[in-house]
């Protein structure tokens, strides 16, 4: 009767570490080649966007385009990156807790690395078309913050708050990624020091 239900078998597959790993890691780089995908369908999209602007805004729209390119390449490659990492991770008592660890910092950094450059880019853009990117490039653009106005000032403003944005979900993900680790530090730390006290109180009693 037992070889007709599949729950067992699923459930010690759940268990084995590395097995939740290498799944896990498959699924980062999946995500990673249709980020890739869509970005690439976007990109190609949004040069007829850059056609239809005046000449001095083109110029903008051009590198805008140049550095599109570049900040998906970061999201994409730090995807690949934390997924041979997850894939990487050795098979302890704790499974998942590892594993969202890396994805708190994976987070913080694709966000980092693509708001970043971007930033970069809605200020240039912002000086050469005098508007901004998130609303020329709205589907390109959808995590990133809109900082300043049309003006050159505004186009500074752009870059300056995009990358304190950028600085600062950094090092909230990363917080959140260490927090997770001294919870485990600190679950490890008491289950030690709860065994050591029961031997001790068993040694007392014998």
């Amino acid at each position: 009767m037992e070889k007709y239900l599949f729950m067992k078998p699923v459930l010690e597959w759940l268990s084995h570490g590395k097995l939740l790993n290498k799944t896990f890691a498959m699924a980062i780089r999946i995500l990673a080649v249709a980020i890739g995908f869509a970005a690439l369908v976007g990109w190609i999209v949004a040069w007829k966007t850059v056609f239809g602007l005046s000449p001095l805004a083109m110029i903008g729209g051009i590198v805008f385009q140049v550095l599109y390119v570049v900040a998906v390449y970061i999201v994409v490659h730090t995807l690949l990156i934390r997924s041979v990492n997850i894939s990487a991770l050795p098979e302890t008592e704790y499974t998942v807790i590892p594993i969202v660890s890396i994805c708190f910092r994976l987070i913080g950094e694709i966000y980092a690395g693509f708001v970043t450059v971007m930033a970069v880019a809605g200020g240039i853009f912002t000086w050469f078309a005098g508007s901004s990117i998130t609303e020329v490039f709205q589907s390109l653009t959808p995590f990133v913050p809109h900082f300043g106005d049309e003006s050159l000032l505004g186009g500074l403003s752009f870059m300056v708050g995009g990358l304190l944005s950028s600085f600062g979900m950094l090092i909230l993900m990363y917080f959140l990624s260490e927090s997770v680790v001294v919870m485990v530090d600190l679950a490890r730390n008491m289950k030690v020091t709860r065994q050591i006290v029961e031997q001790y109180s068993k040694t007392k009693e014998d």
